[in-house]
């Protein structure tokens, strides 16, 4: 899949790889070991096309890489990631992961921009390729399937998730702060109950329910996990 013949690339008066050669099969895994200095990020840089070599040949399934532009080696499936790697903190951990996918969406402005049905299933298909929803099978609530209903849909049937690194609102209470968890809903006497039978399974929760949060302990403010 991957050949590299006698790649040569060579900074100034500093050689950085000398007439490198390998090859790599389709499925097969390699890893690229050596100390610091000894050239694998020039070598991978070769391979993106980051850097120009100074001779030698990189071919991916027959074609010649270096006779290719970047974004066009990205179009054949090969890219790399960096050693420092940075987050988008406004976007979700999901959007986060479809950037990558950015090379293989539509090009066009309008589709893109009024969210046509094409363009929504283009995004379906990259988010099951790239794991992100079930290829098969189904999910399913009260014998209702949610597999592909919306997160705010999903919670108003019931069910929920809650973020392990996730904090409590300081200046609230703890009973107020378990009552954010019932925002979507509007049956105040069945959340008192539901709040009153967790103080139950929970002990410490009765404890310290009219207690501001933010006097609680490092471990109190994290627990329990439900």
């Amino acid at each position: 899949m991957l050949e590299v013949r006698d790649l040569f690339l060579r900074f100034g008066g500093v050689t950085a790889l000398d007439r490198i050669s390998f090859t790599v099969a389709d499925n097969q895994i390699c890893g690229l070991i050596g100390p610091n200095g000894a050239g694998k990020t020039s070598l991978f840089n070769c391979v993106t096309r980051v850097y120009r070599p100074s001779a030698g040949t990189i071919a991916f399934d027959g074609i010649d890489m270096l006779g290719l532009r970047r974004h066009q080696i990205v179009k054949q499936g090969v890219a790399r990631t960096f050693q420092n790697l940075v987050l988008f903190p406004s976007i979700t951990v999901m959007q986060n992961t479809m950037v990558g996918t950015h090379s293989r969406r539509t090009p066009y402005l309008l589709p893109s921009a009024v969210n046509w049905p094409s363009t929504r299933v283009a995004q379906r298909r990259l988010e099951s390729e790239a794991g992100l929803i079930p290829h098969t099978g189904t999910i399913s609530v009260d014998d209702r399937i949610i597999a592909k209903a919306r997160p705010d849909e999903m919670l108003r049937r019931g069910l929920g998730l809650v973020p392990q690194g996730r904090g409590t609102m300081t200046a609230m209470t703890v009973r107020d702060n378990l009552r954010v968890g019932a925002i979507s809903r509007s049956d105040a006497c069945e959340i008192a109950d539901d709040i009153e039978r967790w103080c139950i399974v929970f002990p410490p929760l009765a404890n310290r329910r009219n207690q501001i949060a933010g006097t609680l302990s490092g471990g109190e403010s994290t627990g329990p996990r439900t």
